[in-house]
């Protein structure tokens, strides 16, 4: 069984391509016959565990291509005794989704009955990288290799990838992309009409992410839910619903997870400072 590369798709907000890795910090290195069953006596329990973080894993839509590392260790029960992030994305949202989906796929059941370990150590990395389809994501990958070498064929690359799936809203990405070329090739007019279509798709985006987030919100009794939700109300401009948000997340935040209470609290401050300019 493997537990590094596995590839799934989701059509919310868009196409992401979830590429999630997972292994025991274990060290294995004595290849003794013990420990080769050890290995192997958890290799199913490994794959539940990947599953379900998989199934609970909500990824916020708002970055391209990000990637965060986890560690947690489980006792005999599958319950986590121990967690924290040992790469950042780089942003707080992120971030607390890979911790809200261990929270959330917990309990992870019980040992093998074959192990005698107490308890287990795992990294598991959650990644997104933006994708479409395959001939699509080709040309466009082709555009951004000769963008800075050779606009004029990019812009032709990027025009390949439109015609593939031009038109829907998770195609915008691809309109500010030829944008930046017709830019660089000094087509202003044909930049700025590119880059209107590219606000259209983002702003329809908008709309349907605090559609959802709402709904979420409704179904899940979870911080990090209005905490994303308040950060989408800020992106149009909408503070009153955005602080309301975020008070929501800190009177339903753990308060054993002091890094998320104090990031609330700053998106709480930031926000007052808004509607007071």
């Amino acid at each position: 069984m493997k537990f590094k590369n596995l590839i799934i798709t989701s059509t919310i907000f868009g196409i992401f391509l979830f590429s999630n890795s997972l292994h025991a910090k274990e060290n294995y290195e004595n290849k003794s016959p013990a420990n080769i069953m050890v290995q192997e006596c958890f290799s199913e329990y490994m794959s539940n565990v990947q599953n379900k973080l998989h199934v609970t894993w909500q990824p916020p839509d708002f970055l391209a291509e990000a990637h965060v590392k986890v560690y947690f260790k489980l006792n005999r029960q599958g319950r986590i005794v121990s967690s924290g992030i040992i790469e950042s994305s780089g942003n707080d949202i992120y971030d607390e989704s890979a911790i809200d989906a261990l929270k959330r796929a917990e309990p992870f059941g019980e040992f093998p009955e074959q192990t005698l370990r107490e308890h287990i150590a795992i990294k598991y990395s959650f990644d997104t990288v933006l994708i479409e389809e395959e001939r699509m994501k080709g040309y466009y990958e082709l555009a951004k290799q000769y963008f800075k070498i050779n606009p004029q064929k990019a812009l032709a690359y990027i025009d390949m990838a439109i015609n593939e799936v031009g038109g829907e809203e998770a195609s915008g990405f691809l309109y500010k992309m030829r944008a930046d070329i017709k830019t660089a090739l000094g087509d202003d007019a044909g930049a700025r009409a590119d880059f209107d279509i590219y606000e259209s798709f983002a702003n329809k985006a908008k709309i349907k992410r605090i559609h959802l987030l709402k709904y979420l919100t409704e179904t899940q009794n979870s911080a990090y839910i209005y905490h994303y939700l308040a950060f989408a109300y800020e992106e149009i401009g909408d503070y009153k619903n955005a602080l309301d948000a975020i008070n929501k997340a800190l009177l339903k935040a753990d308060f054993n997870s002091e890094e998320n209470i104090r990031h609330y609290k700053n998106h709480l401050e930031t926000l007052v400072n808004k509607t007071t300019d």
